[in-house]
């Protein structure tokens, strides 16, 4: 029988365990921020310079509706404009 999942964090700042809930869907945040210094986060939509839209995917990977691409460092994320689980 499989074991049941369940995971907790300590909190330093309250000073007590929380428990964390494996049925919600996770985001982790990109270490990057838009234009507006909004952090970007996996699942994101965001606008390029181009008015083209890409949407975060797991370690940074960004994608098209046409094909997947790796965004660097340098590329130009004018604003986020939504996330995945928004629409």
């Amino acid at each position: 029988m499989a074991r049941e999942k369940k995971f907790r964090a300590w909190d330093e700042v309250d000073k007590k365990f929380r428990y964390l809930d494996l049925s919600d869907i996770w985001q982790q945040y990109t270490g990057r921020k838009d234009k507006n210094e909004v952090e970007v986060w996996e699942g994101d939509m965001l606008r390029d310079n181009s008015g083209e839209i890409y949407v975060v995917g797991p370690g940074g990977k960004q994608r098209t509706i046409k094909e997947p691409i790796y965004v660097t460092n340098d590329f130009l994320w004018e604003e986020i404009i939504g996330n995945i689980y928004e629409i």
